[in-house]
């Protein structure tokens, strides 16, 4: 008589064991990730403080606002050919010493956009060298790690120091004439040369704004742009009926900071 190997499918038992285990590992995945991001989102506050303490402390130290001094090649060196750039990154020019952090005039150039970090590393505050002056393609043009610091939000965001004038708040860009210093996070990305590219979701936008200020998008130290400049981000351009959008899971979100300097 043939014997043949007698062939059985999963019973429901091991069906139902292999279910559980496909969840669980789903599970430790997604909440690894949630983990992964809160921690970089904490990364945030970590940073700005650490900017802003540094910032503070060379104003009292130097009396003057690290790139905006008016007298910064007393302390360090003078490039030859100011504004121009320097082969040199010890190199640097002086500011106009108005209290506002202002852009270069073009590329090549030494602007208080990039002095500002250049000069905060010159003084010791950072181990990080920067060169104090814009790339070639514009006199916007940021490039990681050269002429500003890398945010360890994700690997390809930046810190950004802007002056936010009346132009933006005409333009409608912002809820209110600010017309102060801000550090922004934005992204290093060739086809936006000046690295303002949205990096957070509504949800996270709203967590942090909450967790660190007043959860509104147009108020406060932590802001971010008008539906106009950023329709996935916040409800409207009225500032006192704004708010963020937080059923979208879509980065369209600019974060920036309103220094008190």
């Amino acid at each position: 008589m043939d014997y043949s190997a007698e062939k059985h499918g999963f019973t429901l038992i091991e069906l139902a064991i292999v279910l559980i285990i496909i969840s669980v590992a789903t599970g430790s995945v997604l909440l690894g990730k949630d983990l992964i991001r809160s921690a970089e989102l904490r990364t945030i506050n970590t940073d700005i403080e650490q900017y802003r303490i540094a910032a503070h402390s060379f104003t009292s130290k130097y009396k003057g606002i690290p790139g905006d001094i008016k007298n910064a090649t007393l302390f360090w060196d003078a490039a030859p050919s100011c504004p121009t750039a320097s082969s040199n990154i010890e190199h640097t020019c002086n500011g106009n010493g108005n209290n506002v952090i202002q852009n270069a005039l073009g590329s090549n150039q030494y602007g208080e956009w990039f002095m500002f970090w250049q000069h905060l590393s010159l003084a010791g505050f950072y181990e990080d060298k920067y060169t104090g002056y814009a790339g070639p393609a514009s006199f916007q043009d940021v490039i990681a790690s050269k002429n500003v610091p890398k945010s360890r939000l994700a690997a390809d965001t930046i810190f950004l120091l802007r002056h936010f004038d009346t132009l933006a708040f005409t333009q409608g860009f912002t809820f209110t004439n600010l017309m102060r210093n801000t550090l922004i996070i934005g992204k290093d990305q060739n086809s936006n040369l000046d690295g303002d590219v949205p990096v957070l979701t509504p949800s996270e936008m709203y967590r942090v704004d909450n967790k660190l200020d007043d959860g509104s998008p147009a108020y406060g130290h932590i802001q971010s742009f008008t539906s106009d400049r950023r329709p996935g981000c916040v409800t409207s351009n009225t500032a006192r009926t704004a708010q963020y959008h937080n059923n979208s899971n879509n980065i369209s979100c600019t974060f920036f900071y309103i220094l008190d300097f």
